[in-house]
């Protein structure tokens, strides 16, 4: 009592910061706040030090991107140290501590702040004390004149996180009074829950619930009514079935008589899924693919994909048969004799996940959810609530004793659906790897399979020190905290070299971390022991070596993890990504919702990895690939609904502005998307190119060739080529790319030449770089190579008039192209027969033989779209043209449209709708071919000239 009774004095004495309902400031001295709450950037600059996460010293760097977004550094500098002398004027020197020239921070011996203490007070478990300083929303009310969009972001995030917390808090209060009968309690905390969080269904349905559980009707219809009414009024909606199934029985209810009315069945209580835990980052978990720079260039030509209806996001219907988890073991031995429960409970989970017609949770995946969870669930329940939410029907739980003898594990088996409890065994034995082998044979027992298994040992490490750090890094891990989980497995690996796991997982982290070369030296080097672990584990690993590797075995990997393991969603992950990528994006689409469904809790928090949030950018890339665009706008709606304020979705929208070359009609997003550019420029120049702004793609590709690292010189030549090509200046690109002699700008080269009337040499070229090594020794990736570039010597015979040559390369591409396992080259060979067909003049069949060759329309052979669009024009159907035209226009410029440049496809698109008396469609294509050939080669002036007639004649006034 004296401790507390000191420790009150102390916070009397501190200066309080209550950022939760406004932004108010105690000093405790006669001052008051000194002004600091009237001066915005003060203020700000105080509330992001004191509420930043992680807490602790943040970077000078990013405050100045923060408070001073449009000011140059060294008058941003000279403001931060303005303020930090003002705010240590009010505050006292020490109160805002500097560490070296680089980092500050609040003193928290100093200055209490309401939102870490609310934080606090969840993690300890004091929910009620938590609630009662959750006095509103973050900072709700402040305003920062000017701000950052990353300042708006974070404030945005924060307000969401720290909601969807004290929203889980009073849930778990109403909870905890509900069990221990106090009706009055419950009621209380399940409607402040509801308005925290007023339009969230899940928390209305267990709102509704608990007042049909306890005989409330009359409430109950009455929040039920009005929750129909705001979805009608508000969001021009009508409330789901299950809400007015809920609303119907308490209304019956009522007519009925005073009986009390439980609902059947009972809707589940969903709403912990909206807690996060108060350790989450503030940013999405970055994605766990790889990182290099062609992947990163095929990321950016995403966009958006379909989600039709509300009800594919409703959790999925249970697998036909067991799944088990493996949930809470009890210690009932102290002091010396502490048992490495984690340990076991990794074991038993990886051992029944070898029997028969069972389906076993992984460790790793309960970890996610319960770090997911967080501090609204209390530790206790967190297996159990993550056991609900990973799918299981069965959990296993129970109590480990050591004695001199070794130990004894009681293991009861409960139906999480009813709570009935269906066996228990009891298995002992001397070590622990020994006890999980007798407790899987008595569980085989009692399910009636009969199935010896080896020992787990066989697939396992003998270190029991590798298996208890490799346990500890997939804790740090599934709380992302990436840093210790890398040491941890590290010093697994040096426990035990062979132990394949902790390699596996340090590959992940690699990724995170964006070190992709190591990511595929530890990938490299884990697949040499995929046999040395079980099904589950070794289908993840070689399922992530495929993957990395391009390997068409990929889809094998993930079909098969997907069916066996219908619990974890890394499955079906790796088999949505690999469709898409192996050229089957009409089937990719299903596997990424059941991942959203599975992940919908990744979406809320910050914590664990949000596989939902990379299955969301796959099916944003699909839907892109199948020139979905209308489609794609409902499902950014959705995935924003699901994230407020997250930078991912914001910057998909403004790459989905740029594909359509229209603005967002988002400010937020506009902000974002020149931020990204400006950071990375090659979202800078492909937007460039899209809006003609040729000139200032110029000058920066110009200053990074003179200033740049040499990775950005490759970069800027490669895209200052793609520029100059774009406005017909072939000459200077052929002298660019032949002055640099890089093997990219060969292919380069090659297609100046084929475009200025050199096509033998260019022909020429692209046989070379045909016959050259892919870089990888796998067979596929040499079919690929040789086909796509045998291709491209197609096309440039068929433009110098040479068609003798086009038959035999035609069969060569097909033969070679069968081995590649990609759709895109198994079916080039029909592009080629459609260039013969044309040179024929038989245009219909050369239509046939185009669409044959067509995989997806923007993603596939952009020069197969424009071809199409030509044959199809020659016929009079120019209507049927645009379309493949219009996604020419969307595909990515540095990739499959790198073949066909987009004022040729321009061109093209203006005279299809001229010819279809489309007045203003063809006045504004042709326009743009005007200006992009200004100063285009000779070679081009007729055709500029054509161009600029027909603007002319297009932007005449009609006459009556």
């Amino acid at each position: 009592m004296a401790d507390d009774a000191s420790k009150s004095v102390d916070d009397k004495r501190m200066i309080q910061l209550r950022l939760l309902g406004g932004f108010e400031l105690a000093t405790g001295r006669d001052a008051g706040d000194g002004g600091i709450a009237g001066q915005p950037k003060r203020a700000a600059l105080l509330l992001y030090l004191a509420a930043a996460r992680p807490n602790g010293f943040q970077r000078r760097d990013v405050l100045l991107a923060m408070v001073w977004p449009e000011a140059d550094t060294e008058h941003a500098r000279q403001g931060l140290r303005q303020l930090v002398l003002q705010l240590r004027k009010v505050l006292g020197t020490a109160a805002i501590e500097g560490r070296g020239k680089a980092d500050l921070r609040v003193n928290p011996e100093l200055v209490a702040v309401d939102s870490r203490q609310f934080e606090a007070c969840l993690l300890e478990g004091r929910t009620a004390e938590a609630l009662q300083l959750y006095r509103g929303d973050f900072v709700t009310g402040f305003h920062l004149p000017g701000a950052s969009s990353d300042w708006e972001e974070w404030v945005e995030q924060e307000r969401g996180r720290l909601r969807s917390l004290a929203t889980g808090a009073a849930w778990t209060m109403a909870q905890r009074e509900e069990r221990a009968g106090n009706s009055a309690g419950a009621t209380y905390w399940a409607w402040r829950a509801v308005e925290l969080a007023p339009d969230e269904e899940t928390g209305m349905r267990s709102l509704l619930a608990l007042l049909l559980r306890l005989g409330d009707h009359s409430g109950a219809s009455r929040a039920g009514t009005d929750y129909i009414r705001r979805q009608r009024d508000v969001f021009g909606a009508e409330a789901s079935p299950a809400v007015l199934k809920l609303v119907a029985q308490a209304r019956q209810a009522i007519d009925d008589g005073p009986r009390p009315v439980a609902p059947d069945p009972p809707p589940p209580s969903l709403p912990a899924i909206a807690t996060a835990s108060p350790n989450a980052l503030t940013d999405t978990p970055p994605s766990l693919t790889t990182s290099r720079r062609w992947r990163w260039a095929v990321s950016l030509s995403a966009a958006v994909g379909l989600i039709t209806a509300w009800q594919i996001f409703r959790p999925a219907p249970a697998a036909p048969r067991e799944t088990f988890a493996v949930g809470y073991l009890q210690e009932l031995s102290g002091g010396d004799s502490a048992i490495p429960t984690p340990v076991l409970r990794d074991l038993l989970s990886t051992s029944l996940a070898r029997l028969p017609g069972v389906s076993v949770i992984s460790t790793v995946r309960l970890l996610e959810l319960e770090a997911q969870l967080g501090a609204g669930v209390s530790p206790d329940s967190r297996p159990l609530e993550a056991a609900k939410l990973a799918g299981a029907s069965t959990l296993l739980g129970g109590r480990i004793q050591r004695d001199e003898a070794g130990y004894t594990l009681q293991l009861t088996a409960t139906g999480m659906r009813r709570g009935i409890i269906q066996f228990t065994i009891e298995a002992s034995a001397a070590d622990l790897y020994s006890l999980a082998d007798e407790a899987t044979a008595s569980v085989s027992r009692q399910l009636h399979l009969d199935a010896p298994l080896p020992s787990i040992r066989d697939f396992s490490t003998h270190s029991l020190l590798a298996y208890r750090l490799y346990e500890e890094g997939l804790r740090a891990f599934s709380e992302s905290d990436y840093r210790a989980a890398g040491r941890l497995f590290r010093s697994a690996i040096e426990a035990d070299s062979t132990f394949a796991m902790p390699w596996y997982y340090a590959s992940l982290v690699a990724d995170v971390n964006g070190d992709g070369p190591a990511a595929d030296s530890l990938i490299d080097r884990v697949v040499a022991l995929a046999n040395r672990v079980p099904d589950r584990e070794r289908l993840l690993i070689r399922a992530r070596w495929a993957e990395r590797n391009l390997d068409p075995a990929t889809l094998a990997y993930a079909e098969t993890l997907a069916v066996r393991y219908p619990a974890e969603p890394d499955g079906p992950l790796i088999l949505g990504g690999a469709r898409l990528t192996f050229g089957d994006p009409e089937t990719a689409i299903e596997p990424l919702l059941r991942v959203i469904r599975m992940d919908s809790l990744g979406l809320r928090g910050q914590v664990a990895r949000c596989r939902a949030c990379v299955a969301y950018r796959q099916v944003i890339l699909t839907n892109v690939y199948l020139n979905r665009f209308s489609e794609a706008q409902a499902a950014l709606a959705r995935w924003r609904r699901a994230q407020p304020g997250a930078a991912d979705p914001k910057l998909t929208a403004g790459m989905i502005a740029s594909f359509l070359d229209q603005p967002s009609g988002d400010s937020a997003v506009d902000r974002v998307l020149d931020s990204a550019a400006l950071a990375e420029p090659t979202i800078e120049w492909a937007l460039s190119i899209r809006r003609g702004e040729f000139d200032r793609l110029n000058a920066r590709a110009q200053d990074l060739l003179k200033r740049g690292t040499p990775g950005r010189q490759a970069d800027a030549r490669w895209w200052l080529d793609i520029s100059l090509r774009t406005q017909g200046r072939l000459r200077e690109a052929l002298a660019s790319a032949e002055g640099i002699g890089a093997a990219r700008d060969e292919l380069q080269s090659a297609q100046i030449l084929c475009e200025s009337g050199r096509g033998t040499e260019g022909a020429r070229v692209f046989r070379r770089i045909a016959g050259q090594s892919p870089g990888s020794p796998a067979s596929f990736h040499a079919a690929k190579h040789h086909s796509w570039y045998l291709t491209h010597t197609a096309t440039c015979l068929a433009l110098t008039g040479d068609t003798a040559a086009l038959g035999p390369l035609a069969d060569t591409v097909q033969r070679v192209g069968a081995s590649s396992s990609w759709r895109r080259h198994q079916r080039l060979h029909h592009y080629i027969r459609g260039l013969i067909e044309q040179a024929r003049g038989n245009s219909a069949a050369a239509v046939e033989e185009f669409r044959q060759a067509t995989t997806v329309p923007t993603e596939g052979f952009t020069r197969n779209n424009y071809e199409l669009a030509g044959a199809l024009m020659r016929l009079g159907r120019n209507a049927e043209a645009i379309e493949p035209l219009q996604a020419g226009l969307r595909g990515p410029l540095e990739a499959g449209g790198l073949y066909v440049t987009r004022t040729e496809i321009e061109e093209r698109l203006a005279q299809a709708f001229d010819a279809m008396g489309q007045r203003d469609s063809a006045l504004a294509h042709f326009r743009w071919v005007v200006g992009a050939w200004r100063q285009a080669d000779p070679q081009f002036t007729s055709r500029w000239m054509q161009a600029e007639a027909r603007v002319a004649a297009l932007g005449a006034p009609k006459r009556d």
